[in-house]
């Protein structure tokens, strides 16, 4: 209840802070109170209690409100003082005219051109085993005619943020490790949405290989805190963003949108980040959202156990009931395994054929 109290309230700060009014106080006489209108924070306090509650239910919503309000504050702080650096340039630039119609390969190619290392890298990615040219492509326009635009884009984001995010000092957290499970829920999302033919496999791939950046900031920012979590999701069985919310009122997903709102990215993107931990039993259509959520359920490298496996297998059933979980599987595994040594990933890892496996009785 809390947690949607908070989501609720903190929608309602914003419109607040945005549209302050020039009246210096909100006359709550039903309750006795008065609400000083040079602090946004109490103002949003006070109306969302008037709004949502009544009665006995007041002073417990007040309190759910400030636990809100201090959340809220910590995001705020843990985004101001990141050590994450903005995001280069080039990767900017590809969003804004993958954003564009009547792009030719030239125009596209044409920041990449700019820097010479990525130049490069982009070239070693499309001659790479995955892709299995014959001949040898030396031209990043060529390239791009030949793989596609998103695939490119795609590439270069994920280049970029490997510049970014830095790998925090922490025994429990590696982040090579999230780079491959990140690379693996990518592949199975764009195999999702290729088997619900929808439009866009690409940016799906993309907002799930996106999904939990905020992770490796979070862990910076408090890593001592993170430490304990990451050793209780493991040790109780438990996702990551259960504990979250639970200590912080909010959860990774959360802050990896607001920083790429920061960053300018697609809100489409976004969206996508924010929405990839909603409970699958909303679940209404086969949307972006959607397919990048049951992404998010795939196994993690270091946990133990596979606790969400009949949930997903229970989300393919549902949204795609002409394909099994198992050729999902088995064309993802295939597909990493060709694609991580292309990003300089380690593809020895467990498969998901083999996580989905009976255990031994």
């Amino acid at each position: 209840m809390a947690r949607n109290l908070w989501r609720k309230s903190h929608n309602l700060d914003r419109q607040v802070r945005s549209t302050r009014s020039n009246n210096p106080t909100i006359d709550t006489s039903e309750h006795g109170n008065h609400v000083n209108r040079d602090d946004g924070w109490e103002t949003a306090e006070m109306c969302f209690a008037l709004t949502y509650c009544s009665g006995s239910n007041f002073r417990q919503t007040i309190r759910f409100r400030v636990t809100a309000m201090q959340s809220s504050v910590c995001i705020d702080e843990i985004l101001e003082n990141s050590n994450v650096s903005a995001m280069p340039q080039t990767a900017v630039r590809l969003l804004e005219i993958s954003q564009q119609e009547d792009i030719g390969p030239t125009e596209f190619a044409a920041p990449i051109l700019m820097d010479p290392g990525l130049t490069a890298q982009v070239l070693q990615y499309v001659n790479s085993a995955y892709f299995g040219f014959q001949q040898k492509i030396t031209s990043v326009p060529l390239a791009v005619n030949l793989v596609g635009y998103k695939t490119i884009k795609n590439f270069v984001l994920w280049k970029a943020l490997q510049n970014v995010i830095q790998p925090p000092p922490s025994d429990e957290f590696s982040l090579n490790l999230l780079w491959q499970d990140s690379l693996r829920r990518a592949i199975f999302a764009r195999n999702f949405a290729e088997k619900c033919q929808h439009e866009a496999p690409e940016e799906v791939f993309a907002g799930a290989l996106m999904q939990d950046l905020a992770i490796p900031l979070l862990m910076t920012r408090r890593p001592k805190e993170y430490e304990k979590l990451l050793k209780s999701a493991r040790i109780e069985r438990r996702r990551l963003h259960e504990l979250e919310e639970d200590q912080f009122g909010w959860n990774h997903a959360e802050i990896g949108a607001l920083l790429c709102e920061r960053w300018n990215f697609p809100p489409e993107l976004v969206s996508m980040i924010r929405q990839h931990l909603v409970p699958t039993s909303s679940f209404t259509e086969t949307n972006s959202e959607r397919i990048v959520t049951v992404a998010a359920l795939l196994p993690t490298e270091t946990a133990p156990m596979w606790p969400e496996q009949a949930r997903l297998e229970k989300c393919v059933r549902m949204l795609i009931p002409h394909v099994k979980a198992q050729e999902l599987y088995y064309r993802t595994d295939h597909d990493f395994l060709q694609l991580a040594p292309s990003i300089n990933l380690n593809a020895n890892c467990r498969s998901l054929m083999q996580w989905s496996q009976p255990k031994p009785v």
